[in-house]
């Protein structure tokens, strides 16, 4: 056999023997990360049926208060509907994974819902996590997000606690004060937050801001970072909101 034909066989050999160790390294280090995946799932905890990206939990008759522990990145997140379940999700990028795990405590019924990462996985560009909730229970919201568009219809439910902590995103609220008192805490950086409230809303707004803009329109200034809307001391519903925002711009509109 010439000796080209020789070499060229050997570059093919080494060339095979070269795609052979990757294929089976990649191999070894998707088992690996699904075996991280495995150990970081918690006890109990929900998963789709294959390929479905539909996420429930079953309701109990029982429940009177509830929490909602939310954290999602790079994923626009809508929440307006209800359902008869506890709480229900539904993803349309079956490739973005949710650990969805409930607990019980003396307070409240905790709902935890918390997307993985996927360091090796090819997501599509744009995806939806479509949440709905019960309107029975009292809810807590604790929600983190980065990088994300929320878009939160929360004028169907009881809100009575909505932590948003927001970086880089934009975040669409929607909230009418049906309990005596409704607390809403915003931490943002880098993002857009707009808050609708009804015309009529008892409303308060502690703010702090740095390089941030700020629009309030319909409320009285009290002093340098305080802001009431008229008749605020004597309504019988109200909405305190505390906001610290870096970089962002923060808007209150009246519907």
């Amino acid at each position: 056999m010439p000796q080209q034909s020789t070499n060229n066989m050997k570059n093919k050999v080494l060339l095979l023997l070269l795609l052979a160790g990757l294929v089976a390294g990649c191999r070894f280090k998707t088992s690996k990360d699904n075996d991280d995946e495995d150990k970081n799932t918690p006890a109990g905890a929900v998963v789709p049926s294959a390929g479905s990206g539909v996420y429930n939990l079953d309701n109990k008759a029982a429940v009177k208060t509830a929490r909602l522990n939310l954290e999602a990145g790079a994923i626009v997140v809508n929440l307006s509907d209800t359902t008869g379940k506890l709480f229900n999700a539904a993803v349309t990028d079956t490739t973005r994974k949710f650990v969805l795990s409930q607990q019980t405590t003396d307070s409240a019924e905790v709902v935890n819902f918390i997307m993985k990462e996927h360091n090796h996985v090819h997501h599509s560009d744009s995806a939806n996590v479509d949440l709905r909730l019960n309107t029975n229970p009292q809810w807590d919201i604790n929600a983190k997000v980065g990088a994300a568009q929320c878009n939160l219809d929360l004028s169907k439910f009881r809100i009575r606690k909505l932590m948003l902590n927001c970086a880089a995103g934009e975040v669409n609220v929607k909230l009418t004060p049906v309990l005596a008192n409704t607390n809403v805490e915003i931490n943002a950086s880098v993002a857009a937050i707009t808050l609708r409230i009804p015309q009529d809303a008892a409303c308060e707004v502690h703010v702090e801001s740095a390089l941030a803009g700020n629009d309030f329109p319909g409320f009285q200034k009290k002093d340098d970072d305080h802001y009431e809307t008229s008749g605020f001391a004597s309504a019988k519903n109200k909405i305190h909101i505390e906001a610290n925002c870096s970089l962002s711009s923060f808007k209150i509109e009246r519907y």
